[in-house]
C-alpha cells in the first residue's frame, strides 16, 4: 500500500528509530510514497535546528530520494483552505501543513501515515503510535 507520510513519522523514525514504522516505510520504498513539499521544509527546519547543517541535508536528501514529493496546486490550496474552514467551525485547531498533507493524502488516493495525535480517530489516516 503506498501512504503520504507526514513529519510525525519522519521524525520518529529518524530521530528516535521508532520500531512501529519500520514495516510502513519498508513498504513504501518498495511500491512508492508521497510526502508533500511543505512536509520536506518542516522536516529539514527540525532536523537542522536540532542536529545542525549536515543531519539535515543528509534526511532530506534520503527522504527526497524515496518519497514523490508533492507540491501545491490550485487544486490542492483551495481544498485545503475549504478543510481548515470546516476544522475551525468544528473547534479544532491544526497546522495549515498538516491539513495540506491530510488534503493531499484524500486526493492522491492515499492513507496520511502518522502518529500525530490531531489525526487520531480521522478516516482516511493510518494512525501508528
Amino acid at each position: 500500500m503506498r501512504y503520504l507520510i507526514d513529519t510525525y513519522a519522519l521524525i520518529e523514525w529518524y530521530e528516535h528509530g521508532s520500531e512501529e514504522y519500520k514495516p510502513y516505510l519498508q513498504e513504501m520504498q518498495a511500491s512508492g510514497g508521497y510526502v508533500t513539499q511543505l512536509t520536506l521544509l518542516e522536516l529539514y527546519y527540525l532536523v537542522h535546528s536540532r542536529f545542525g547543517m549536515e543531519k539535515a541535508e543528509q534526511v532530506y536528501e534520503e527522504v527526497n530520494d524515496c518519497f514523490e514529493a508533492v507540491g501545491l496546486d490550485d487544486e490542492l490550496i483551495k481544498k485545503t483552505g475549504e478543510f481548515k474552514s470546516y476544522l475551525l467551525k468544528s473547534k479544532k485547531r491544526m497546522s495549515y501543513i498538516d491539513c495540506v498533507n491530510y488534503v493531499a493524502a484524500k486526493h492522491l488516493g492515499v492513507k496520511l501515515l502518522t502518529g500525530d495525535d490531531d489525526f487520531k480517530g480521522m478516516e482516511n489516516v493510518e494512525f501508528v503510535k
